[in-house]
């Protein structure tokens, strides 16, 4: 199981789905989740126990699609991987937002 992510449906906390959201696929650099309900475009998301960053490219329909800014060699994106919200770049943390 991720570190960080519920383990049963008991255990998920009722906005669990606005703050992050589960991967139901990857394609050419596109990841759509499930979740991240509240997410605006334009925000940072992580994957949980990756180092995988994106940033969001729609806001508001199902599903959230997310564009990868950061990949690191050897790691996989899987269907069911954990992802959550990181902030803006505007927020004075700018690229290290990304590349940390």
């Amino acid at each position: 199981m991720t570190k960080g992510a519920p383990n049963t449906k008991d255990t998920v906390p009722k906005d669990f789905h606005l703050t992050h959201g589960r991967v139901s696929s990857c394609k050419d650099g596109i990841i759509e989740t499930e979740g991240l309900l509240n997410a605006p475009a334009g925000e940072i998301v992580e994957l949980v126990g990756k180092d995988v960053k994106g940033i969001v490219i729609n806001a508001g329909t199902a599903p959230v699609k997310i564009l990868v800014l950061k990949w690191a060699d050897g790691v996989t994106v899987d269907s069911d991987d954990f992802i959550r919200r990181r902030g803006f770049l505007d927020n004075g943390r700018g690229w290290n937002a990304i590349t940390r």
